[in-house]
């Protein structure tokens, strides 16, 4: 199976709690079920990854907290090398998450996320680690000395000819697509959701965002579109593929599951089509449990719970 270096992560612990239908008084006591679990999307991309056979090496910073500990251990556990995380910050950052089943939504409540205090040489920490895939998750691209950061780690990637992949921010008020811009030159495989595509591009439609992305040099976008599937542009190629049809329980790491899947399928150099199809699969898998990465298991896991038990959605 291939190596993939996953980061920079931070460690996340998520409190997960499903209501049968979300009211604004009192949604605590309207609770049926209670998950605590270590999140981010790194941690769950790197997990998945994992459970799918792949050599697994995440870095970033974590606290040196209880629940920093539990984390790591977690994931070591997991098989995922932690090793270049540097253990810096003062407070593991907890969100607190409200899952409707029936009409499926997040609502977040979190302490905020801990600064890291100092510059750091991302490259230097890396070493002579080698892979054959790289990518970073969800990075808050707030300022030009950041990205430039950021542009020189994937230069750093490319240079040793790692194929470089990207999932944008979810956070709209933090996506620049002027600084994005500077660092999807770097990007093989670009990987927004349908929310995220315009607020990344500047662009409104998707075939605009797609011309976009080609004309900067993404030669890969798979643009999510939740329960609906998938839009795979290669070159001029573009494939859609519709998800699958199952019970949701919690939308926590919906988009991470199908990241996994995906680049699962591209590390197998699988057809296009069927890269599609399972990175739905996967993504399906982990909205029938509850928890950031309840869903993720293996390939045959996944191919028995959904892939043979569940209709593809019409197109």
């Amino acid at each position: 199976m291939s190596r993939f270096l996953i980061g920079p992560a931070c460690f996340a612990l998520d409190v997960i709690g499903v209501v049968p239908r979300l009211k604004p008084q009192q949604p605590q006591d309207q609770m049926e079920d209670l998950v605590v679990a270590p999140g981010s999307s790194a941690l769950n991309l790197a997990y998945g990854l994992s459970k799918l056979g792949h050599q697994v090496s995440i870095f970033g910073d974590c606290a040196q907290d209880a629940i920093g500990r539990a984390c790591l251990r977690d994931i070591q556990q997991a098989g995922i090398d932690a090793s270049r995380m540097r253990r810096t910050l003062p407070v593991t950052y907890t969100a607190f998450v409200l899952a409707e089943p029936e009409a499926p939504r997040r609502t977040i409540f979190s302490n905020p996320a801990p600064p890291r205090e100092e510059k750091v040489d991302w490259i230097k920490l890396m070493g002579d680690c080698q892979s054959d895939f790289f990518g970073m998750l969800a990075p808050a691209l707030d300022t030009l000395e950041e990205t430039e950061s950021y542009c020189r780690l994937y230069a750093w990637a490319k240079g040793l000819g790692m194929k470089t992949f990207l999932e944008p921010c979810e956070d709209a008020g933090r996506l620049n697509p002027q600084l994005l811009a500077r660092l999807l030159p770097f990007v093989d495989i670009f990987l927004p959701g349908i929310k995220e595509l315009p607020l990344a591009t500047g662009q409104e439609d998707v075939d605009s965002a797609l011309r976009y992305l080609q004309a900067l040099g993404v030669s890969m976008t798979a643009v999510k579109l939740g329960a609906k599937g998938c839009r795979i542009c290669v070159g001029n190629e573009q494939l859609f593929s519709p998800g699958f049809a199952v019970p949701v329980r919690d939308l926590t790491g919906a988009g991470d599951g199908f990241a996994a899947g995906f680049l699962h399928g591209l590390a197998c150099r699988w057809p296009l089509a069927q890269v599609g199809t399972f990175a739905n699969a996967y993504g399906a898998a982990n909205v029938m449990r509850l928890g950031p990465r309840g869903g993720m298991g293996t390939y045959h896991e996944v191919v028995e719970e959904v892939m043979k038990r569940y209709p593809r959605r019409e197109a």
